[in-house]
């Protein structure tokens, strides 16, 4: 699919209410400016170069999306794929995605997790251990104390 779309068939922005093609775009509530978009039979997701808009081409149109605008995304009858790009924006925008495939019982799920803590104890982590000299403690320390603990464990057996 091309780029650009042609004349009759402009691309379609989130600003409108309802698509002519089904497309639903409604706000979850009256203070959020977030939307839930649902989009049929995807054929192709593409990133806009030097914009944060991004490209959702369905069988009946084009949509360009900024994803700082919507809350959640529902793909049905998706038959295109999903770039990992794509997957990472949704992560960092807080979007839940849903896939409903035919013949396919329960559709797939993607949301993303709040599983960082106020200390964000993880990358403390990955930063010490790129710092040679605090690795070196650590490493010594930990060895002193599981050689005490293999000291005690053998003498008090």
């Amino acid at each position: 699919m091309s780029e650009t779309s042609d004349n009759n068939n402009p691309p379609q922005h989130i600003t409108d209410i309802q698509h002519n093609d089904f497309i639903w775009t409604w706000s979850s509530n009256k203070k959020s400016s977030r939307v839930s978009l649902w989009i049929p039979y995807l054929l192709e997701i593409s990133k806009i170069p030097r914009s944060s808009l991004w490209r959702i081409s369905y069988n009946g149109g084009v949509l360009e999306v900024d994803l700082k605008k919507v809350e959640f995304i529902l793909f049905y009858g998706a038959t295109g794929s999903l770039p990992l790009d794509f997957l990472d924006a949704l992560s960092i925008n807080g979007i839940i995605c849903i896939l409903h495939r035919r013949n396919i019982e329960r559709p797939y799920f993607f949301f993303t997790s709040n599983l960082n803590d106020q200390y964000d104890v993880l990358s403390k982590q990955i930063c010490v251990r790129c710092n040679e000299i605090k690795s070196t403690y650590l490493s010594r320390i930990l060895i002193v104390e599981r050689s005490k603990k293999l000291t005690t464990k053998t003498i008090g057996s």
